[in-house]
């Protein structure tokens, strides 16, 4: 079994999948991917579910030594990305050895990176999610960061060391720009903001706050006002929670968020929009463009019909013919993509 031994764990990587559900009620948050576009392309990549575990890579990135075959990728940030001394690319399969190392650096553009590998990652389900909720010390690896020393273990067997080579074309893929625009929902409690309050909302670019973290995206700028106090009895809250507190400045709550709030709350940053959020950096600028209900589910479907068309075998998307049987005169070829419990495979028919 192929494991990854951690030389060096870089300053914060976690295991994270898309998150755990249905346990609210008891106070444990999703927790999952800050990005989970990123998460799921990654996974995409390497033949795996969508919601498969990764390793969320924030800002700088571990140094793993690979003890086995095994087949990987890495997405998200734009960041440089080694296997044995050697720039390889990310948004694209990739294969290692035993004895490889692979070294993941600073993030140029965007927060955080993927790694994702084929079979996955093999650590215990807690709640349904192999997600790390560190604040709390439980899910994905012993319910911490990474650490020099640990070795993770793959799921992966001897048939998911080379799974078929995709690619994500350059030209599709995420940006991570310093201005950010996200839609967003208003709130059912619009009441607490007068009317130029809430209009500011919308128009303001706010700054991402240093102290923004997996909890919550906080954000500086002109505060907004509360027409009877920022304190509301305590509620359910979701990850796109926009909440005011008595400051006037908004946080938007991300993955590691608390299960209730009780800040007024102003709008729900769409989920089609939330991964942005989790590449922001500090000093980043975000803009909130109004949108209503039905809008927000159309984004959802849109969002996720584009990362699967993402996906290119890595020879049509270079420009690569790839090596094929010679076709007879008046032959004809149709391709298709199929999945085989959850792996993409190319396929030919010849027609005469």
């Amino acid at each position: 079994m192929t494991e990854l031994l951690v030389l060096d764990p870089g300053p914060q990587t976690t295991v994270q999948d898309l998150g755990r559900f249905g346990s609210q009620s008891l106070g444990v948050p999703p927790a999952g991917a800050a990005d989970p576009d990123a998460l799921e392309t990654a996974n995409l990549l390497v033949g795996n579910a969508r919601g498969e575990a990764c390793l969320e890579c924030t800002l700088r990135g571990p140094e793993l030594e690979f003890t086995g075959p095994a087949s990987f990728s890495v997405c998200g940030a734009r960041i440089p990305v080694l296997l044995n001394g050697i720039a390889v690319p990310t948004w694209e399969t990739l294969y290692a050895e035993a004895g490889d190392v692979l070294s993941i650096g600073t993030a140029e553009t965007g927060l955080r990176a993927y790694l994702a590998a084929a079979g996955g990652f093999d650590v215990p389900v807690v709640l349904g999610s192999r997600s790390t909720y560190v604040r709390a010390g439980f899910g994905g690896w012993q319910g911490r960061p990474l650490r020099s020393g640990d070795r993770i273990p793959l799921r992966g067997t001897q048939d998911t060391a080379r799974v078929p080579r995709l690619r994500v074309p350059e030209d599709i893929r995420p940006e991570y720009p310093v201005d950010i625009q996200v839609r967003a929902v208003p709130s059912h409690e619009l009441d607490r903001f007068p009317p130029d309050s809430v209009d500011l909302f919308f128009r303001e670019v706010f700054s991402v706050s240093a102290k923004s973290d997996r909890m919550g995206c906080r954000l500086e700028g002109t505060p907004l006002r509360h027409t009877r106090g920022a304190d509301i009895v305590s509620s359910g809250v979701q990850t796109g929670t926009v909440q005011v507190p008595g400051d006037g400045l908004p946080i938007v709550l991300l993955p590691d968020r608390q299960t209730t709030g009780g800040y007024t709350r102003i709008a729900h940053v769409i989920r089609a929009d939330l991964s942005k959020l989790g590449q922001a950096r500090p000093g980043d600028r975000v803009r909130f463009l109004r949108i209503g209900l039905e809008e927000a589910r159309t984004a959802w479907i849109a969002r996720d019909e584009e990362i699967a068309g993402r996906i290119r075998s890595a020879d049509e998307s270079s420009g690569r013919a790839s090596p094929r049987t010679a076709v007879p005169a008046g032959a004809s070829i149709r391709r298709f993509r199929v999945l085989v419990e959850g792996r993409p495979y190319d396929v030919e028919i010849e027609e005469t």
